[in-house]
């Protein structure tokens, strides 16, 4: 028999998959685009640069998403040496750090279209005081409200974590080629410090930068909301 805890596990699980979907083929997206901008069109050329989420997601993705609910999205690939100009560093620091900028603003945006909905002002940081106030929206909204509310809650929550993840491994992944690109005897340490070295950094600051960014975007969102008189 179907229990109403069934369809809402159901209803959860699906609008997270597609939050996953969508946000990590946009920023894959838009990271091969700008990293093209920025002197190198090895992603491009890869085919990273096209809205196509079976470029982005690979089955591993789908395996790990069924196993924890979690999906991380195929790295771009970028050739460091491909970037030249005066403004070097900063066209670096764009291509490697473009999708958690991405990801940021996909959670504000959805943070913001929450409040807008929900007209609550709950921080992302407290999720569980905003999974309470959507769940007292069940018996006083439409069933469309309903499903929106979670649906941007995920994809705050979401994108959050996504950022926090990119952010360590765009950072191990752009030092790792610097200092190939500086002594090609590095290669032998790459792989081990591309795994070990994002494993790491996510066992011992992964939860300090997710509480970071999302203090950061529930910053931005009530900065918004204030600076345009939008009452939550």
């Amino acid at each position: 028999m179907i229990s109403l805890q069934n369809v809402d596990a159901v209803i959860r699980t699906s609008l997270m998959f597609f939050a996953y979907l969508f946000s990590i083929t946009l920023a894959g997206t838009v990271q091969s685009l700008v990293t093209r901008w920025m002197g190198d069109d090895t992603a491009d050329k890869a085919g990273f640069s096209e809205f196509n989420p079976f470029i982005h997601i690979g089955i591993f993705d789908l395996i790990f998403f069924i196993l924890t609910e979690f999906m991380i999205g195929t790295p771009i690939p970028i050739e460091i040496r491909s970037i030249r100009s005066s403004w070097r560093p900063l066209r670096i620091f764009l291509a490697f750090g473009s999708r958690c900028l991405v990801y940021l603003s996909l959670a504000v945006s959805s943070l913001l279209a929450m409040a807008l909905l929900c007209k609550f002002g709950v921080p992302v940081s407290d999720m569980e005081s905003i999974v309470n106030s959507i769940a007292q929206l069940r018996a006083h909204s439409s069933s469309q409200t309903y499903v929106l509310s979670i649906f941007f809650m995920l994809m705050s929550f979401v994108n959050i974590v996504l950022a926090a993840f990119s952010a360590i491994r765009d950072s191990v992944y752009c030092f790792v080629l610097y200092k190939f690109e500086k002594d090609a005897s590095f290669i032998e340490y790459a792989n081990p410090i591309m795994v070990f070295g994002v494993l790491l950094l996510l066992i011992f600051f992964g939860q300090s930068i997710i509480n970071l960014f999302a203090h950061l975007v529930d910053f931005i969102t009530t900065s918004i909301t204030a600076v345009c008189g939008i009452k939550v």
